[in-house]
């Protein structure tokens, strides 16, 4: 992914079919590829799970987050293809920030050393906001982390930010490096009425009454 276009790694991305892995299934080639007048300082990365039972995302950074921060790494090649506005036209590269909600910054640490041990300080690390409904949404993701509102009708990217869900970062590894598709999908079930809760990984088409 280093060695190719932005154009062909895009493509290769639309081929794998990988979208949005927090539950608005949004085209990741589309997502990656903003206009060129929108400049992009920051990538988000959203594993804030507001909603109570959640913890699909949560399980993803604590049982693989080399691939979580080596997806990140490839996401900001892509974004970084742009050269700062100042005299001398040095390149000015986006940052990424993998965002937690508080109740789980026992995975700070382990985010930190991970990216230590890549050598990818210089761009990316981790960021804690308040454990509250909806954080997650991400025009609250953006206000939490940069204190910026994004106005109504408006995109994150018209606040120079892209917002990324965790697993799908992990997904985007598993496809570059291997060349499986998004074929499958971590889902959480639990509930007061269900006998086991866990997560299960699930083929993408699986009937809904086996899960449960």
């Amino acid at each position: 992914p280093f060695s190719v276009s932005k154009k062909d790694c895009l493509n290769r991305i639309k081929e794998s079919g990988i979208v949005g892995m927090g539950g608005a299934s949004f085209p990741t080639h589309v997502k990656l590829n903003p206009p060129e007048e929108k400049i992009i300082d920051y990538v988000l990365i959203n594993a804030a799970e507001c909603e109570p039972y959640l913890t699909c995302d949560e399980r993803t950074l604590l049982e693989t987050p080399q691939k979580v921060i080596d997806g990140l790494a490839i996401v900001m090649h892509i974004i970084n293809k742009r050269k700062s506005p100042d005299a001398n036209n040095s390149e000015e590269k986006a940052r990424g920030l993998i965002v937690l909600e508080d109740n789980k910054a026992y995975l700070l640490p382990l985010l930190q050393k991970e990216i230590a041990k890549e050598g990818y300080e210089a761009f990316m690390s981790g960021c804690l906001v308040k454990t509250k409904y909806p954080q997650g949404s991400e025009k609250f993701i953006v206000s939490s982390c940069l204190g910026v509102e994004i106005p109504s009708a408006k995109l994150p990217a018209d606040a120079g930010c892209i917002v990324m869900n965790c697993t799908s970062l992990a997904v985007l590894y598993n496809y570059i490096t291997t060349g499986m598709p998004l074929v499958e999908k971590c889902i959480t079930v639990d509930g007061s009425s269900v006998a086991q809760p866990q997560n299960v990984i699930a083929p993408v088409g699986t009937p809904i009454k086996y899960l449960f």
